[in-house]
């Protein structure tokens, strides 16, 4: 599978990545967001349902919260260790791959967070927060313990900043925001760069290529490409479209699209 998804990310610019073939159409809830882990699997979530797609578009597992407030993000990077973040109430809970709660909510404000505004998962089974008073990212070990931080972003922005979404890939640490593109950080907090993407949709990252949607179309960025890589969508109207393995998943307003892609064929 992972060769499928390697060609896929090296198709450039006007290149046709080959049919999508439509495996099922699944209504969902409505104010739907969609995340995607690498099994193949789909998550629909609103403020308080959480939802998961197997790779058929079967459902497999369901979770609600009231006590929380809102959901804020889902983090499915660890599969069989999904990050609920609440930031209403600076909570985050653990589910596992059925959708069952895996411990009591762990509530950053008796950590001493209070001012939390993202989370993510780490890949030493830790977290990294984003602290919106001290503008900094700080990592926290698997015993919550804090072990580094980032320098205040304003050093880095020139300005307050607000980030919209956090994500750990391949011990890199990206961190989205609206106008400054995405800040990348070392596995201890370092920056190393900046990524000029701007975009509102959440990122995923795949063959260490940042995927992002914008208007009916998924793009790749990469670097060493003067243009961006394509693919255009099977449908319109999506509000968000993401790469699952050898699935592509597309979030309409009222439906989850799930297609399979035919394996093109190289030249």
């Amino acid at each position: 599978m992972q060769k499928i998804i390697s060609i896929l990310l090296l198709l450039i610019t006007e290149t046709c990545i080959g049919q999508a073939n439509l495996i099922k159409a699944i209504p969902v809830i409505k104010n739907a967001h969609l995340t995607t882990d690498n099994l193949g699997n789909s998550y629909i979530y609103n403020d308080i349902n959480l939802i998961k797609y197997n790779s058929v578009g079967d459902s497999i597992g369901t979770y609600s919260n009231n006590r929380l407030g809102s959901i804020s993000s889902v983090d499915v990077t660890n599969p069989y260790k999904i990050l609920v973040f609440y930031a209403d109430y600076s909570s985050i809970i653990y589910l596992d791959n059925f959708m069952s709660l895996m411990e009591e909510p762990l509530s950053l404000d008796q950590l001493g967070f209070d001012q939390v505004t993202l989370a993510c998962s780490s890949q030493e089974n830790g977290l990294w927060l984003f602290d919106r008073l001290k503008q900094t990212v700080i990592k926290l070990n698997r015993d919550l313990s804090p072990s580094n931080k980032s320098i205040n972003l304003s050093q880095l922005t020139g300005k307050q900043s607000s980030p919209t979404y956090m994500l750990e890939q391949n011990s890199n640490l990206l961190l989205q925001t609206n106008k400054d593109g995405i800040l990348q950080f070392d596995q201890f907090g370092t920056f190393e760069k900046k990524i000029t993407i701007n975009t509102t949709s959440t990122i995923q990252v795949i063959n260490k290529q940042v995927m992002y949607f914008e208007n009916d179309t998924l793009f790749q960025y990469n670097p060493k490409f003067t243009q961006l890589a394509h693919i255009n969508l099977p449908i319109s109207n999506a509000v968000n479209a993401r790469i699952a393995k050898d699935r592509l998943v597309i979030l309409t307003k009222d439906d989850l699209y799930i297609y399979q892609f035919s394996n093109p064929k190289s030249e």
